[in-house]
Order: C-alpha cells, then structure tokens, then sequence
C-alpha cells in the first residue's frame, strides 16, 4: 500500500495533483442518536475492499473542520472506511479561546456510531481511532471501557492524567505523539512518559516532535506545522497497516 505523506491542498499542506484527483468523494448523512438526537456524519469509502476495515477520526476542540474531511478522502484511498462527527466535548466557535471540558455522553456516541457502522457496512471487525487533542482522549475512555478499537493513533492529548491511567488499563495499540514545546507537559512528565512507555512494543509507541506544540495537525490554527503534519500521516498509515489487519 502507498503512503501518501498529505493529500490537502489548503493550509499550507503540499498536494500531489495526480494523487488528489483519484481521491475517494467526501459523503455525509444525518444519524439519529439512540437519544433522539441528529448528528451529522461525514465519511469517505474505499473503492474496493468488500469488508474494509474502519477508521473514526476525533478532532480536537475545534471540531470536524475542512482539514478533517480531506482527511477522510485520504484514509479511503488507503482502502480504509473514514468517519468523524462531531462531539459534544468540541467548542463552539464562540467559545474558540476557553478550554474544552469532557462531556462523557461523547463517551456513548461514539461506541454507537463506531458499532452501527461496523454492522452497516461490513467490515472486517477492525476499527482504528485517529484522535487529536480532546477527541483522542474522549475516544481512549470509550476504548477503555468498550472493547471498540483495535489500535489508536493520538496526537497531543488533552488531558495528560486522564491519558496515564487510561494507557494502564487500556489493552490495544497504541501511539502517542507529543510536541516538545506543548507547555502542558513539562520536562519531568516528558521523562515519565518516555520511561513509561517510550520503547516501541506491541502495545505502546509515544513520540515526541521537536519545534512543534498543540495543535500541530491543524491547518487553520497558527501553531499548525507542515512537516510534523506529514511526519504524523505517514506514521498513522504505517500504524494502521499493521493494527488493523484482520485476524
């Protein structure tokens, strides 16, 4: 399977004209919560794969932005069925500088969708989670406490306690991207979790990216960095290909 570094053609990201003209075509539908709520969610499909393998991805607190859904077109020419949506724990646009709080309700609606769609499109019973900021962390609770994922991809999570206690109960893979200069860990938390789960085994992967700190992966924020964005795709490809083969 080829890697594409980033296939987004705004915020700066490069793109491949050849490569993004066969992307996959972004779709979206209305889903009707067990609660009566509506969600909107936006997915791309793999032209091939009868029984392709799943990945949500979880924005931080921003939400699900235009950099998200190319996103998705990206994983599904990578044969990957890609879904997000958005979470309750996302800010609204008004409330962009306060900080996002949990809300576990996400918790349920994310084991709902992530279930439904499994069941609806036929997959082949892997589900992987590529989560940033809140929405990694939201999405490691639902793995934690359902077994919902087969491996999770996350990047700058937002709650570094929330994060520990969950990676010790937690029995899937995982990888854990880091900036160096995210100001919410400090050097002795660097080290914990470097010693805790720096050695790359079946189970753990953390990495730390020098020059870069929150909010890297996103295009529409001023701290967003082209190279750790392409470093951290490839990475979450090559990840993926390995956990959620099927048995």
């Amino acid at each position: 399977m080829a890697i594409l570094a980033a296939v987004l053609c705004f915020g700066g990201v490069r793109a491949p004209a050849q490569e993004t003209a066969e992307l996959p075509p972004l779709e979206h539908r209305m889903y009707v919560l067990h609660t009566g709520d509506t969600v909107r969610i936006d997915y791309a499909r793999p032209a091939e794969p009868e029984r392709p393998p799943l990945i949500v991805i979880l924005e931080d607190r921003y939400g699900v932005q235009s950099y998200t859904r190319q996103l998705l077109r990206v994983f599904a020419a990578h044969n990957y069925y890609a879904v997000t949506f958005p979470l309750k724990s996302h800010l609204e646009p008004e409330a962009y500088f306060n900080e996002p709080s949990l809300d576990s309700s996400d918790i349920e609606r994310i084991v709902e969708i992530t279930v439904d769609l499994q069941n609806e499109i036929g997959s082949n019973g892997k589900v992987g989670l590529f989560g940033a900021g809140i929405g990694g962390s939201i999405g490691l609770l639902a793995a934690e406490r359902l077994p919902v994922f087969s491996g999770a991809f996350i990047s700058y999570p937002h709650d570094k306690d929330l994060l520990l206690n969950t990676l010790d109960e937690i029995d899937i893979p995982v990888e854990v991207n880091i900036g160096k200069e995210d100001k919410r860990f400090d050097e002795s938390e660097m080290f914990t979790f470097k010693m805790r789960y720096g050695s790359k085994t079946n189970k753990m992967v953390f990495r730390l990216f020098d020059d870069v700190s929150q909010f890297y992966l996103n295009p529409a924020h001023d701290q967003f960095d082209n190279e750790a964005f392409e470093r951290t795709l490839i990475k979450a490809m090559a990840f993926f290909l390995i956990a959620l083969q099927p048995n």
